[in-house]
């Protein structure tokens, strides 16, 4: 873990934006790994992760709280409130972008809230690799792996020092 901060660091990263309620360390430093800087990224659900993000990529941030909306300069941001526990479809439909180079879903706050996404996936352009974060909750891997069946493509599970990611690609 420690090699995994060094490097970071080394970056610019500010690892305390990552962990505890934000994107794992290790799944930012798989973004990082493996999207190439400037690409366009559709987070949805935003935190302090996404200013580490903002750094290398053009992001794109879905958020249902007004805390976190706005609340990182040069990241366009999707306010939707919930309605009632997932995203109102309503704000989504005109702004998201047409294309992106990876899709994170880390939102709503509160894993079974994310479950409607897979009721809403029309929205979303999916020819993309996609990180599922928090996939050691039940609602979040059942996400990853219905998202992996529907698109039939592979499911790969991260181990982190706190907590699980998963990538589609």
């Amino acid at each position: 873990m420690e090699e995994i901060k060094k490097e970071l660091k080394d970056k610019g990263v500010n690892i305390n934006n990552l962990d505890h309620w934000s994107m794992s360390i290790e799944g930012f430093q798989w973004i990082l790994n493996n999207i190439p800087e400037n690409s366009t990224v559709l987070e949805i659900g935003a935190g302090l992760g996404t200013k580490e993000l903002n750094r290398f990529y053009k992001v794109t941030s879905i958020e249902d709280s007004k805390k976190w909306v706005n609340s990182v300069e040069g990241v366009n941001y999707i306010y939707a409130p919930l309605d009632p526990k997932w995203y109102k479809v309503e704000n989504l439909k005109n702004n998201l972008p047409k294309k992106y180079d990876l899709l994170i879903i880390d939102g709503p706050k509160g894993s079974p809230n994310r479950v409607p996404i897979l009721n809403h996936l029309n929205l979303f352009y999916l020819d993309c690799p996609i990180l599922i974060d928090d996939v050691h909750a039940k609602a979040s891997l059942h996400i990853a792996e219905s998202l992996s069946e529907k698109l039939s493509r592979k499911l790969t599970i991260h181990e982190g020092w706190q907590k699980k990611f998963a990538t589609i690609l």
